[in-house]
């Protein structure tokens, strides 16, 4: 198999960036409707679950972890967020890593979506939500002006309710889970420092209950 890419000069991640230019680029993405993709994955879907937070939390505190208590103040949290979990309704082909580190602007002012890798079957509602969170930023004003953006250039996804939101809180878990995991595995302790930056933009960077309501009032006003 052979896969062939054009290079495009990029500029660094950029979590302000033009949020209807990214409502844009999104619904394009979520225009392409194709179905024979890779399939549902867990990362996407499931829970961590509570007993290996508390597993995780246990080991952080043996091995000293200097944000071990830090998760577990936000334990009952991260429960709580993946008892909201279900299942996509609507599949379709997604890029299913919109981050920042993932759609880059460009040197004459476009976006260009990279890593197609993990692209696979989910729900482009789903996928909306991680893009109203990572670049809504829990701001009302980028938040609006993104779905908007989105709605009006015929992007298939619409949030409608705390559903909506089970890829965001499936994949910021399992982000977080594996991170501390890496921070715990002697055989990743040369990675131990780059882990534990992750993990802080887990703790610090973090979707609650409150914000997703939020987002969904700045979007039900809109």
């Amino acid at each position: 198999l052979v896969r062939a890419y054009s290079w495009v000069e990029v500029a660094a991640a950029d979590r302000t960036i033009d949020p209807e230019h990214v409502g844009h680029t999104v619904a394009a993405i979520h225009r392409v409707v194709h179905r024979d993709a890779n399939p549902v994955h867990p990362w996407y879907t499931d829970p961590v679950g509570a007993d290996r937070w508390d597993n995780l939390i246990g080991d952080l505190r043996t091995a000293q972890a200097p944000f071990a208590e830090r998760l577990a103040e936000q334990r009952d949290e991260l429960v709580a967020l993946e008892a909201l979990l279900t299942e996509p309704a609507h599949l379709q082909a997604c890029h299913r890593d919109l981050f920042a580190d993932n759609v880059l602007p460009t040197l004459d002012g476009e976006l260009c979506v990279i890593d197609w890798e993990n692209s696979g079957l989910a729900d482009p509602s789903q996928e909306l939500a991680v893009v109203l969170f990572e670049y809504g930023r829990g701001l009302s004003q980028p938040t609006a002006a993104l779905y908007n953006a989105y709605t009006a250039n015929g992007g298939a996804g619409r949030i409608r309710g705390p559903s909506d939101f089970t890829m965001l809180i499936a994949q910021l878990g399992h982000i977080g889970e594996l991170a501390c995991q890496r921070w715990l595995d002697p055989s990743h302790a040369s990675q131990r420092g780059r882990n534990e930056t992750r993990i802080d933009e887990f703790l610090t960077e973090r979707l609650t209950r409150k914000l997703l309501n939020k987002i969904l009032d700045t979007i039900t006003r809109r």
